[in-house]
C-alpha cells in the first residue's frame, strides 16, 4: 500500500517507563514509521532514559505523570502532576493533530489517554498481561478498543469485554525476523547446554543470589556442560562474577546488565530462567523456547503469576514461585529439565503453539480500523 497519504497522520503512543511497556510501544512505533505515519511516544523520565537503548531512534517526549500516592498531601501532589501531564498531552495532541492515542499501560499513559478522551480522539489500550493493569482498568470504559496480548484477559468487567480484540503482544522486529527462520533444537549429548537468565529490564537481585548457588548444587558433569549468559544488575556484577569464578565451567559465564542483542542470544538458547513479564513471554512463545518462570512476587495484583499460568497450563514451560525460589528447588528443577532432552523439546513445541509473531501487524491493523471508523 502506498504510504504517501499517511504522512502528517500522527499516532501518539503513551507508555510507562519500563521495558515491559516500552518494548511493545516501540515495536508498534517502528512499524507505523515504516508505513509512513508520524509517531510520538509520550512517557516519563524512566522511559526517556530507557528508550535510548533501542536500536532504532523513536521520537518521544517526557510528560508529567504520577501514581496515586497515600495521604492527603501525596494525593494532592499526584493530582497536580497528573493534571500538568493532561495539559501537556492536550498541547501535543492539538499541535500534532493526532489521529489516535494508543496506551500501553503504566501510570504515564493516563494523562495522554485522558487528553485523547477530552479531544474525542480514538483511544486504544494495549494490555500486555493476562491480568489487566490498574491504569488500563481505570481507562477501559473510556477506550474505543482494548488490544489484548493473551487470549483470556482477567481484571475487566463483563460489560466491557466486547471491546477486547486479541492481537497478541507486539514484538521487537529483530525477534520477528528470527521467527521466520528459527527452529528450536534441543541440546545434544556431550555438547554444551546453553542457558539464558533474564530478570526483566531492571535485572533481579534474587537471581544474582539463588542461581549461582543452584548451579553449584548440580552434578559436576552437568554443571561443566552449561554455557551461561546472565543478566545481572550493575551493583551485583562483581559478587556474581566471583561466585562463578570459583566453579569449574568449561566456558566462562557471560554476565551483563543489559542484553542488546536479545534475538541473537535467544536463537542460541536451550533453556531460559526468567521473570514472567509479558514481553519476554511473548518473545519466548514466538520462538518456542522453554523457560522456567519465576514471577515477581511484588508485581501489582500478581500479574506475572497470571502470565506464567497461561503458559504452564499448556505445558509450555515451568513455574517456580518466588516463595519456592531456593537454590535447592531450582537445582532440582534444572536437573529434571537437563536430564530429559526429549521432554525439553516437547515443551518447546508446546510453547511455540502459544506464540503470535504477527502481533505488531495485528495491532497496527486495529489502529487503522479505529481511525477509519
Amino acid at each position: 500500500m502506498a504510504t504517501k497519504n499517511r504522512k502528517g497522520q500522527t499516532i501518539v503512543l503513551a507508555s510507562g517507563g519500563t521495558g515491559g511497556h516500552l518494548f511493545p510501544a516501540c515495536a508498534l512505533a517502528g512499524l507505523l514509521l515504516d508505513s509512513g505515519y508520524d509517531v510520538l511516544v509520550l512517557t516519563d523520565v524512566r522511559g526517556g532514559r530507557f528508550i535510548g537503548k533501542f536500536k532504532r531512534t523513536i521520537p518521544y517526549k517526557i510528560i508529567s505523570s504520577d501514581t496515586i500516592r497515600p495521604g492527603l498531601t501525596g494525593k494532592i501532589k499526584s493530582a497536580w502532576r497528573i493534571g500538568v501531564g493532561v495539559l501537556q498531552s492536550l498541547s501535543v495532541l492539538l499541535s500534532t493533530r493526532a489521529k489516535s492515542v494508543v496506551a500501553f499501560g503504566g501510570y504515564p499513559c493516563f494523562p495522554p489517554s485522558v487528553a485523547g478522551v477530552i479531544l474525542r480522539k480514538p483511544v486504544i489500550l494495549q494490555e500486555q498481561n493476562a491480568l489487566m493493569g490498574r491504569a488500563n482498568r481505570a481507562l477501559a470504559r473510556f477506550a474505543d478498543k482494548i488490544a489484548s496480548a493473551f487470549k483470556n484477559t482477567a481484571g475487566i468487567s463483563d460489560n466491557l469485554k466486547q471491546k477486547i480484540i486479541h492481537t497478541g503482544n507486539p514484538l521487537r522486529p529483530e525477534v520477528v525476523d528470527r521467527t521466520k527462520l528459527f527452529s528450536y533444537e534441543p541440546p545434544k549429548p556431550d555438547r554444551p547446554v546453553k542457558i539464558l537468565v533474564v530478570g526483566g529490564s531492571q535485572g533481579s537481585s534474587i537471581f544474582s543470589t539463588v542461581i549461582p548457588e543452584a548451579i553449584t548444587l548440580l552434578p559436576e558433569g552437568m554443571r561443566r556442560a552449561i554455557t551461561l549468559v546472565q543478566q545481572v544488575r550493575e551493583e551485583d556484577l562483581n559478587t556474581v562474577q566471583k561466585h562463578y569464578d570459583a566453579l569449574n565451567f568449561d566456558v566462562s559465564p557471560i554476565l551483563t546488565p543489559f542484553i542488546d542483542n536479545m534475538a541473537d542470544v535467544l536463537s542460541q538458547t536451550h533453556l531460559v530462567i526468567s521473570r514472567a513479564g509479558a514481553s519476554i513471554i511473548s518473545e519466548l512463545t514466538a520462538l518456542g523456547i522453554p523457560a522456567i518462570y519465576v514471577p515477581l512476587a511484588a508485581s501489582l495484583d500478581g500479574d506475572q503469576a497470571e502470565n506464567a499460568k497461561e503458559i504452564v497450563t499448556e505445558n509450555g514451560g515451568w513455574i517456580l514461585p518466588e516463595s519456592d525460589f531456593t537454590p535447592e528447588k531450582l537445582a532440582s528443577l534444572l536437573q529434571d529439565c537437563l536430564s530429559d532432552y526429549a521432554q525439553l523439546y516437547k515443551t518447546a513445541q508446546n510453547c511455540r503453539k502459544l506464540g503470535n509473531p504477527n502481533a505488531t501487524e495485528n495491532l497496527m491493523a486495529l489502529v487503522e480500523q479505529t481511525i477509519r471508523k
